[in-house]
């Protein structure tokens, strides 16, 4: 009989894997949007909050496309602005003016993984001590 005691850590396990593998391969996709050379782009709207505005970019593609994309941004930017646009080749829906910064994704990345980790390593502990109490009983 499985204890349902025993059946959450086991879930908060699979996410706490799911969530890792996740963030390293968001970090990756966003370091190679990063290394594509970058487009013009106009912010077009700026709807301010509270320590972020979240702007709405229109960029031309290489093959003369025009695309708008949402995206969350630093107060400097304001309605107008010029930014640096980067995207994959033939996926501007995947577009970003977000100036690269890849050691501070890596350090993000890092900063997730402890976190996960010490929650990884409680669930184990939990369960392990869990299923040492249920057997001496």
């Amino acid at each position: 009989m499985v204890h349902l005691l025993l059946l959450f850590p086991l879930l908060i396990t699979i996410g706490c894997v799911l969530l890792a593998f996740w963030s390293y391969r968001y970090v990756q996709r966003l370091i190679s949007i990063w290394a594509q050379p970058p487009v013009p782009g106009r912010c077009l709207r700026s709807t301010p909050g509270r320590r972020y505005r979240y702007n709405l970019y229109e960029f031309i593609t290489a093959d003369g496309h025009s695309v708008r994309f949402h995206e969350g941004g630093p107060p400097t930017v304001g309605v107008g602005a010029l930014v640096a646009v980067r995207y994959p080749a033939g996926r501007p829906d995947l577009a970003t003016a977000t100036p690269p910064r890849p050691a501070t994704a890596w350090v993000g990345l890092v900063a997730i993984w402890l976190l996960l980790a010490v929650i990884f390593l409680g669930c184990v502990v939990w369960a392990v001590l869990y299923g040492a109490a249920l057997k001496g009983s």
